[in-house]
Parts: C-alpha cells; sequence; structure tokens
C-alpha cells in the first residue's frame, strides 16, 4: 500500500534513501487523503531547516555539512 500511494510521489512529496525517508509538505491534507499516518515522536512540524543525510536543506537552497567538505 506504501509503495502504492507513494510511487508517483517521490521528488514531489518526499525524498527517499535506503531507510530514510525525509517527508515535506505544506499542510497534511495528502496524508489525510490517502489515509497514511505519522508517527509524532519522529515527525517535526513548521520547520525551516532539517538535517537529512550529510546535507543541510532549508527552504531557499541545500548545503552539504562544512565537516563533509575536503580539499583535493
Amino acid at each position: 500500500y506504501i509503495n502504492y500511494i507513494l510511487v508517483s510521489l517521490i521528488n514531489i512529496i518526499y525524498i527517499v534513501y535506503l531507510d530514510n525517508i525525509l517527508i515535506y509538505l505544506e499542510n497534511l491534507e495528502y496524508l489525510i487523503y490517502t489515509q497514511l499516518f505519522i508517527n509524532l515522536v519522529k515527525y517535526k512540524f513548521n520547520i525551516k531547516k532539517v538535517k537529512f543525510l550529510e546535507f543541510i536543506i532549508s527552504l531557499d537552497n541545500i548545503k552539504i555539512k562544512a565537516s563533509r567538505i575536503i580539499a583535493i
């Protein structure tokens, strides 16, 4: 069920990498419509910046963590 619902929305409302899923929505209407539920312990509401994998994602850009940048 989850694959059926989410497959058409990859990179539109969520990003997936192995077992890491980042869902980004402006509101929860789609989750209600599809009867998807969230774990409130893991979910963060109304955030402007998030760390996901080795990236820092904000409303206007995506940056890699400074500690991951090395000189060649």
